[in-house]
């Protein structure tokens, strides 16, 4: 009787025994799960100045002993940000690297190498009433005043790029139409001189293309424009001369005893 129980207790402990073990696997399996976390990383090569796309992203398993400080933990928002430097595949993705959302400071990775990016002033005329938004086409129009006193309007730039409006740039969310007090146009340098000048010499004004038209045309140098009823109204009434009055001379004309004086107006 007395075996049978220290049997049965043998065999208790055996049992309890086996089940603190399975226990305590379960325990450790659970706490090394808990020492495991995801952050991102770059799935393929990202270059300096070009906007991030999803692709490029991707999470990695890392211990939580091998984090780096300051590591991004989610792809969400990185998408479009920009790179400050060259990221190589499965480089770990921190803020540090990349510009901040909405940033001013990445705006110049949108300006096309060899092109400069030039502001200048518009209000609700010369602005197409603010339908003028960044990613548009535009012609530039010059306007002036001539030595006789016309002011002549001539296509001085055409298929421009609209970089930014006012602070709302390509890419921007908040890209609605709306007034705005100056445009960044995308243009070459000899192209930025040609707008500097004509806007210290006149007037300038922006025309809104058709996004598929890529038909570039200039007036011929030299070749101005004819003068239309509208620029008549624009005449200086000073230039204008006084209308030479008409010669006139009188002649004699003798009939039998009686003469008579006749005027004759010669034009």
């Amino acid at each position: 009787m007395q075996s049978k129980r220290i049997l049965l207790l043998l065999i208790f402990a055996s049992v309890a025994g086996l089940i603190g073990i399975y226990l305590f696997s379960l325990l450790t399996k659970n706490d090394d799960k808990s020492q495991v976390v995801y952050i991102v990383v770059a799935s393929r090569n990202i270059d300096m100045g070009k906007p991030i796309e999803r692709e490029q992203l991707k999470l990695e398993k890392y211990s939580i002993e091998e984090v780096p400080p300051n590591a991004k933990m989610s792809v969400y928002g990185l998408d479009g940000r920009v790179a400050k430097k060259n990221i190589n595949a499965q480089d770990v993705i921190f803020d540090e690297l990349l510009f901040s959302a909405n940033s001013k400071e990445d705006f110049t990775f949108t300006i096309t190498a060899g092109k400069r990016a030039m502001s200048m002033s518009v209000n609700e005329i010369s602005d197409v009433a603010g339908f003028i938004v960044p990613g548009n086409y535009v012609d530039v129009l010059s306007s002036s005043k001539n030595d006789s006193g016309l002011y002549n309007s001539k296509i001085l730039l055409t298929r421009l790029l609209v970089l930014a409006t006012a602070q709302n740039k390509i890419g921007s969310d908040d890209n609605k139409p709306k007034l705005v007090t100056s445009v960044t146009l995308e243009l070459l340098p000899k192209e930025a001189v040609m707008l500097d000048a004509a806007r210290m010499n006149g007037t300038l004004s922006l025309v809104l293309r058709n996004l598929t038209d890529t038909v570039v045309a200039i007036e011929e140098e030299g070749k101005a424009p004819p003068l239309t009823a509208i620029a008549l109204k624009f005449i200086n009434p000073d230039l204008i001369p006084n209308p030479i009055p008409p010669t006139i001379r009188k002649v004699e004309i003798i009939r039998g005893t009686a003469i008579q004086m006749d005027p004759e107006i010669l034009h």
